[in-house]
């Protein structure tokens, strides 16, 4: 009778039990043997010798104790030539592998993520069309992007140095009294395309070096600058496109011009103001006219003596390195007299003597008294600490 279809196993009843002093018959023992036989051979062996041929319930799950990982349809623990169907939640160890396209009827992750396309997985947050792109230099055609979050740094100048590198924000701000040092990354740690945009918030100058010390750029204070990596293989400035984008305060119209001697071909100016600057000094002696602070100096005291005009730049720059060959400038020069009036004796620039042409071809040799003259002084640089110097003398009363 063997197994009674609910996993219980009969013993044939016929001749049994066995009686003791009785002769055991054959029949009855040839079925017990057939019934142990049958209920054996549908047992499962553990050495592997059998095949189920209907399914098992395991009321306590399986336990196996091999820790063989499983690289193919042929490893790990459990191996089936069929499919698998799984009515409760799944959990993985470690990694999961498909040699075919995954199915998925319902996917969730703890954040958007992103895999192989080909394996029909792609991000559970998913706008727009096309394929999604991992995080590291991705190539994207024309998207449309309403605003980018751009990050930025703000250094404090400090007469020292800072070194981007390829994990350096875009936006670059310094702020402070003081002139910086800034060393751009090294090339060949960034992709062509990497730019940085340096804003000089403070009153110093910025230096901008490449990563081999070579000069890329300066930024005066309130400029803003932009260098584009254009190449991967060097570390000079050649690997490097530079340009000046903005200043943090623009007033009128038309191209920005930097404050340091800036050359403007052929503008249309409606009215120059000028610098002059008036003091309650009386003319004597030697008088520093400084081509860097004033257009106009104005004595309003009465002079005292005749005097000598030297032009210099300032106190501790010379005239000559203001100037470029080819170069003029304009300087006026008011002296008040009373009743008895002094003059312009003498000119010097950088504290060497000048002979001016004076107009109507004569030096004056006095001054006009109660009045206040203007000594107009045109000075061109012809060469190396060489001057040609216009000069005249008008009365004003």
């Amino acid at each position: 009778m063997s197994y009674n279809g609910s996993g219980t196993f009969n013993i044939n009843t016929t001749g049994q039990p066995v009686v003791a002093g009785t002769v055991i018959s054959s029949s009855a023992f040839n079925a017990l043997t057939n019934d142990l036989a049958t209920g054996l051979t549908t047992a499962i062996t553990k050495d592997g010798q059998t095949t189920t041929t209907a399914r098992i319930t395991f009321a306590q799950g399986i336990t196996s104790s091999l820790t063989t990982d499983s690289s193919s349809t042929s490893t790990g623990s459990i191996i089936t030539a069929g499919g698998v169907g799984i009515a409760k939640n799944l959990y993985v160890g470690g990694s999961a592998s498909f040699s075919a396209q995954p199915i998925f009827t319902s996917l969730t992750a703890s954040s958007a993520v992103a895999t192989d396309a080909s394996k029909g997985l792609v991000s559970v947050t998913n706008t727009g069309t096309g394929n999604n792109v991992l995080g590291t230099a991705p190539t994207i055609s024309l998207p449309v992007i309403d605003n980018i979050k751009m990050g930025y740094s703000t250094t404090a100048t400090a007469a020292g140095t800072t070194t981007l590198t390829a994990s350096s924000n875009y936006r670059q701000f310094f702020t402070g009294t003081l002139a910086q040092t800034i060393v751009l990354p090294v090339t060949s740690t960034l992709v062509t395309g990497i730019a940085y945009e340096i804003e000089n918030n403070s009153t110093g100058t910025l230096t901008v070096n490449s990563s081999g010390g070579n000069l890329i750029g300066t930024i005066p204070s309130g400029v803003c600058a932009h260098a584009l990596c254009i190449g991967t293989t060097l570390t000079t400035a050649a690997d490097w496109d530079w340009d000046y984008i903005s200043t943090t305060t623009i007033t009128g119209t038309g191209a920005n011009v930097l404050g340091t001697s800036p050359t403007i071909t052929n503008p249309l100016i409606t009215e120059i103001r000028e610098t002059a600057t008036v003091s309650a000094t009386a003319a004597t002696g030697t008088i520093q006219f400084d081509a860097l602070t004033q257009v106009v100096l104005y004595y309003t005291t009465a002079s005292s003596g005749n005097f000598t005009v030297n032009f210099r730049g300032n106190s501790g720059t010379s005239l000559d390195s203001v100037m470029s060959t080819g170069q003029s400038l304009s300087a006026t020069f008011l002296v008040t007299n009373t009743g008895t009036a002094y003059y312009n004796s003498a000119v010097t620039i950088d504290g060497n003597s000048v002979t001016p042409k004076w107009q109507g071809g004569s030096a004056p040799t006095s001054g006009n008294a109660s009045s206040v003259d203007s000594y107009t002084y045109v000075i061109i640089k012809t060469g190396s600490a060489t001057f040609t110097v216009l000069a005249s003398q008008t009365k004003f009363a």
